[in-house]
Parts: C-alpha cells; structure tokens; sequence
C-alpha cells in the first residue's frame, strides 16, 4: 500500500500536470489579445505570489491556481502576460489589463480593481464590454455604494454613489494614547539626530539624467503662474512645517527633520539634484512646479521640444493625492481645490 506522502506527491504530481496543461491553453489564448509573445512557462510554488513575468517573456505561475475558477486562472495569467508590454503597476498597466476583461471565460458579473495606479473612486464605473469595473480608490476615503443587477443585455449598475466616509483631522492629541505617543516622539528626536534627513537625500536617480533647477527657474518664463504659485499655500508649503515644528501643541517634535514630512513639502526630496536642507537647496524648498511637473532642466534647456507632464504621467488627481491623503487632508476634494491654483492658461514669456 501507497503511505501517506506517496499518495501526497502522487496527486500533487497530477493537479501539477493539470495546472500545465491549462495555463499553456490560456497563455495562448490571451497573447494575441494583449500582442505579446510569452517564451517559457514555469510552475512556482511560492507562498506569497500567485505569478510573475520577466522581460524575457518568461512566465512563472503558482501550480496551485489550479485549484481556482477558470476566471481566477485566465486573471492571473492575464495580469502577467499584461507585463509583457508594462512591468510596472502604472496606469498604462492596468489599462492594457482592462483590455481583456471582456474576453474572459466565462465573464464576470463585476470586477473590482484596487490598484495604485487610481487613488480615488472615479466619478462612474468603467465598462469593459459588457463588464463593469469598480476602482473603490485605495486612500478609504470613500465607500462606493453600488446596486448591482442583470438584465437581458447582461451586467448593469443602477445606482453608483460615492460615499465620503469622514475621519479625523490631524487635531492635537485627537484619539492619541500617552504612552504610544511618547514612543513616537522619541523615534522622530532620534530620526533628526541620525541626520538621517541628509542621509536619505540623493538616493534615487532621476531618469534620463534629468536634474532639479528650481522655482525660481520656472518664474524666469512662466511669469504669471509663478505669481499665482507664489502668494498660494504651495508657494509657503516649507513655512507651514517650520510653523507646525515650533507649535508645542501641534507635534512636539522636530517635523522639519523627518523625512515623511520634509518630502510634501519642497521639490524631489529623495532623488539625486533634489532638496537636502533649508540651507543647501533654499530654492527647491516649498511645493514648486517640479514637484507636480518633474525635474526640469530639459525644458530650460529647449522649451520648444521638451514640454513638462506630470510625476509618472498620473492623473492629476493622483498627483495631488500622493500628499493630500486620508490621514493629512481627509476633507480634501480636487474638484474644489484645483481651481484655488489653476494655471498653465497663460504663454510662458520671457521676463525682463
């Protein structure tokens, strides 16, 4: 008779030839969807991760997807073949995703997407064929409420609300308790006296070698938009944390020296010809263009050919959200708040 760990590796053996079989049946199957060609497929057997993709066109997935819905599979292997054409999670990830969802076996009712390539719930859900996709946001600052029904044309969503769910402001000593609070403030005195400010300075590369060049660089053309940008909040954003540092009511500790702070704050703290100090990069202190717009010296080089987008080329509400978020601005709302700093209206002109 067979033991125990016979029969074991015996089944596991067989549900691994299975998971073969129908991976390579689905790889085929949504490669030409996606125009892209897979070159290898390998089983994993990893506890975290359910498949990977190398630029190679190597694939690897978990055997045990087999024990799943054909739905889950044809995911699975859609999402990794989909990194074939974009290895990272950008937006332009999850579009080329999108793409294929109406091509899945049998189709799903809904699909719900979290990703962090959209922040915030859009205003309606996405049809993808006859697919809903629901992107609930991933800062939990709304509920999205939704009624879900079927008709002879197939899916449909009647109602689809956003719901703000309220929290609270960054108050003093709002649901703090004494103990856990003092641990903390003793964590941030020893941030600022590692200096580890500057030491996390200048770590990252900036692509194409591209370097930092200033507010007052962009002021010398965009004239008009500096002035609007000078006398908003942007334009004191590193006045506002020096304020809240000497504000023994507001933090208590040194807000200037810690680096989850400091990077909302003034222009491409972190990154190589970014802000280190208040002493050594004056001028990329405050929330500048390049913060929203990217590091800018090929535009000051050439104008005309090299035109400025936004950080990762997100959206415009993702941008903002990457410091306005749940926990430090949770009334915040781009809908009311872009038109306070609008620009980009006015030519850029040279100024005397």
């Amino acid at each position: 008779h067979a033991s125990p760990a016979q029969i074991r590796d015996a089944v596991q053996a067989w549900l691994m030839r299975q998971a073969k079989r129908v991976f390579l049946e689905r790889l085929e199957h949504f490669a030409p969807r996606l125009g892209v060609q897979w070159r290898k497929l390998s089983l994993s057997s990893a506890g975290t991760r359910w498949g990977s993709a190398s630029a190679d066109g190597s694939i690897r997935l978990n055997w045990r997807l087999i024990h799943f819905r054909l739905p889950v599979i044809d995911y699975v292997v859609a999402h990794d073949l989909s990194h074939l054409r974009v290895m990272d999670h950008s937006a332009r990830f999850w579009d080329t995703v999108r793409t294929v969802v109406a091509a899945l076996s049998p189709q799903p009712d809904l699909v719900v997407g979290i990703t962090d390539a959209v922040h915030e719930p859009p205003a309606h859900p996405t049809m993808v064929g006859d697919v809903p996709v629901v992107f609930p946001g991933i800062r939990g600052r709304f509920l999205v409420d939704l009624h879900f029904g079927r008709t002879e044309k197939g899916a449909a969503i009647p109602q689809y609300e956003l719901v703000p769910l309220r929290a609270s402001e960054t108050k003093p000593l709002a649901g703090q308790d004494p103990a856990v609070r003092e641990v903390l403030r003793k964590h941030r005195v020893f941030v600022a006296e590692e200096n580890l400010r500057e030491k996390m300075a200048g770590l990252s590369p900036l692509k194409d070698g591209l370097t930092y060049v200033g507010n007052a660089r962009c002021g010398e053309c965009h004239v008009k938009d500096h002035e609007l940008w000078r006398n908003s909040k942007h334009g004191h954003a590193w006045e506002t944390l020096e304020r809240a540092e000497k504000d023994p009511q507001r933090y208590g500790w040194p807000v200037t020296e810690y680096p989850d702070c400091v990077s909302c704050h003034v222009v491409g703290y972190g990154e190589q010809s970014g802000f280190v100090s208040p002493e050594t990069t004056r001028e990329l202190a405050d929330v500048g263009c390049e913060r929203c717009h990217g590091a800018g010296s090929a535009h000051v080089n050439a104008p005309t050919t090299s035109k400025m987008g936004r950080v990762g080329n997100g959206t415009p509400s993702v941008v903002c959200t990457q410091c306005h978020d749940f926990e430090q601005s949770p009334d915040f709302d781009y809908g009311t708040r872009w038109p306070i700093i609008e620009h980009g209206k006015t030519k850029a002109t040279k100024s005397k």
